[in-house]
């Protein structure tokens, strides 16, 4: 992503629309906000089925390593290093 002067410059989060470099504390205010959005603004979440449950499922998965991945991960990976789905990659 890039700003207005063409710099890169982080995406921002999905809920609260930070734009600041991801780290614990950020990650996890972004899940509490996640996970307060349909109490807080229930209309957006009307309006927006399964947004809010992506976003909570994918943080969980990689914040907390909670639950399966969000996403089908067949990702090769470099010999000797287990993949995602725990399977060992060999030359």
């Amino acid at each position: 992503m890039t700003d207005q002067m063409g710099r890169r410059a982080p995406a921002a989060a999905p809920v609260t629309r930070r734009r600041d470099r991801a780290f614990e504390e950020l990650i996890a205010a972004e899940l509490l906000a996640a996970e307060a959005l349909p109490r807080r603004d229930p209309e957006t979440a009307r309006l927006r089925p399964g947004w809010v449950a992506a976003i909570t499922t994918t943080l969980r998965w990689a914040f907390r390593h909670e639950g399966a991945p969000p996403f089908p991960l067949d990702v090769p990976c470099a010999a000797g290093v287990s993949s995602p789905s725990g399977v060992q990659v060999t030359s």
